[in-house]
């Protein structure tokens, strides 16, 4: 969890240099054999996700299953599937790879789609471009017809593959179980201890992918809260610049997936 103060673009700067000092004890020199070498797998639930691009109010459920039931049915998982990023893995130490994908497309008042591009990409061409076709196709059958009520002549909506169960504002269906292989020496930027507390009073929430040199790659942000647009435009502009302590599997840094909390004003 990275939080950035939402006047100053701070980054819990206490957390992280405890931390850093925690790290050097447990520094060892890279061992990229060990990136190489998975010790498992972790078998785990990629999903298909729906929602509105301006994250107001959630799809009518029926609605929202029935046109993600079509965008199921028309996505063709690629045979090869390596993903670049990594998050904590179940057991303690480990990691495992994942991935975070998401477009951006208005729903037609004929069913048909018109397709705006990729909101986040995942590091995975072939799971970008597979959620792509599958959103194509569904238009194509006119799974999005007839839109709910009040949507007017288009409704710009957000498709997204992920591995984690989403949020009340999306609707979400199973796609398939993967085996994502697990690594050891696992070493992670702690979580802080005021995280509940400051989510619920959180302006903006997003994940985003932060590289081996822990800069944000600003292709990968994607919003799943924004109570307003002004500090979820700021959170853009400043990922830039922002930069953490990158994360490491047995010596090495490495990308990761990471959410981000931008906090409101402090009175």
């Amino acid at each position: 969890m990275v939080y950035f103060g939402s006047m100053k673009t701070t980054i819990a700067v206490a957390a992280l240099l405890s931390w850093s000092c925690a790290l050097g004890a447990q520094m060892t020199r890279c061992d990229s054999s060990a990136l190489r070498t998975p010790i498992g797998v972790q078998v785990d639930t990629l999903r298909v996700l729906l929602r509105r691009a301006d994250l107001v109010a959630p799809l009518p459920s029926q609605w929202a299953l029935l046109a993600l039931d079509e965008v199921r049915r028309n996505f063709a998982m690629p045979t090869a599937l390596a993903f670049s990023a990594y998050v904590s893995g179940r057991t303690a130490g480990e990691a495992v790879t994942t991935a975070h994908a998401s477009l951006l497309f208005d729903a037609l008042a004929d069913g048909d789609v018109r397709v705006r591009g990729m909101l986040a990409r995942s590091g995975s061409d072939a799971l970008d471009a597979a959620l792509a076709a599958a959103v194509r196709l569904a238009g194509a059958q006119r799974a999005f017809a007839p839109l709910p009520t009040n949507s007017g002549r288009s409704l710009p909506l957000v498709a997204a593959v992920m591995f984690w169960q989403g949020d009340s504002l999306r609707a979400g269906m199973d796609l398939a179980e993967l085996q994502l292989p697990r690594y050891r020496d696992f070493v992670a930027l702690p979580q802080d201890s005021s995280t509940s507390n400051d989510e619920m009073g959180s302006v903006v929430q997003a994940i985003a992918m932060f590289d081996d040199r822990g800069r944000v790659l600003p292709e990968t942000v994607d919003f799943f809260s924004v109570t307003d647009p002004n500090f979820a435009r700021q959170l853009v502009r400043r990922t830039s610049s922002v930069t953490i302590i990158p994360v490491r599997i047995a010596g090495c840094a490495v990308p990761t997936l990471r959410r981000i909390v931008m906090l409101p004003p402090r009175d």
